[in-house]
């Protein structure tokens, strides 16, 4: 199977990048083996779907496996857990064996809040992403299977409101700009956004391990579907 791995953000691509001894950055490309390629598309925007859609026809794959964070809707699911949704029955195979576990994935335009991720679960979603849909539309284009998995970083009520990650996200781009969840009006809005950071970084810190170490063994189970 030739597999094309999608990271919307240069921090979820960078554990695997590292893993080949690479650096990763937006649009950057690291051909893991002649049939597997991971690939740093952007955030949720016009641009990164433009991005994908030609690292897809140029790589033709067979499935494009898009992984990264996302917000977990279920009061069940904690910091770290890992989720997936797909319909190819050797990527969920793979996924399963792994501890990952099958949800379906509510994608959005926007950061969700608690109060939206509650009415989400009420429709039957376990977890939240803002690229899972419309990227999902680019594989189907090319007739490329498709999985979306995510590791669970932002739990119900997380310190940090939504709109302030959203401040992060170039929706020209599709880049991170983190400095941009400081600006003096996020600041005057939530004069404890520090601390909030704070706790959030402290929360998310095991989480970000657990990713790393679910991503090489995915890297690894993928490489060897690749050969």
């Amino acid at each position: 199977m030739k597999i094309l791995l999608v990271f919307p953000s240069v921090f979820e691509a960078a554990p695997v990048f590292k893993m080949f001894g690479a650096r990763a950055k937006l649009g950057a490309h690291l051909d893991i083996s002649p049939n597997f390629r991971a690939f740093v598309s952007g955030v949720r925007c016009a641009a990164s779907a433009a991005a994908l859609g030609r690292a897809v026809a140029e790589f033709s794959p067979d499935a494009v496996v898009l992984a990264g964070f996302g917000g977990g809707c279920s009061a069940a699911l904690k910091l770290g857990d890992v989720v997936f949704e797909t319909a190819d029955a050797i990527l969920e195979k793979i996924l399963s064996e792994l501890g990952a576990v099958s949800v379906k994935i509510r994608c959005v335009e926007r950061t969700a809040d608690d109060a939206k991720k509650r009415a989400f679960f009420a429709e039957g979603y376990g977890a939240v992403d803002m690229e899972g849909a419309l990227f999902a539309e680019v594989a189907a284009k090319h007739s490329a299977a498709f999985a979306n998995v995510r590791c669970i970083s932002d739990a119900r009520k997380s310190p940090v409101p939504a709109e302030v990650f959203d401040a992060s996200m170039d929706t020209r781009t599709g880049a991170i700009k983190p400095l941009r969840m400081f600006a003096p009006k996020l600041l005057a809005k939530y004069p404890t956004l520090p601390l909030k950071f704070l706790f959030f970084a402290l929360e998310i810190a095991p989480a970000n391990r657990k990713y790393a170490e679910f991503m090489r063994k995915f890297v690894d189970s993928l490489r060897a579907l690749s050969k």
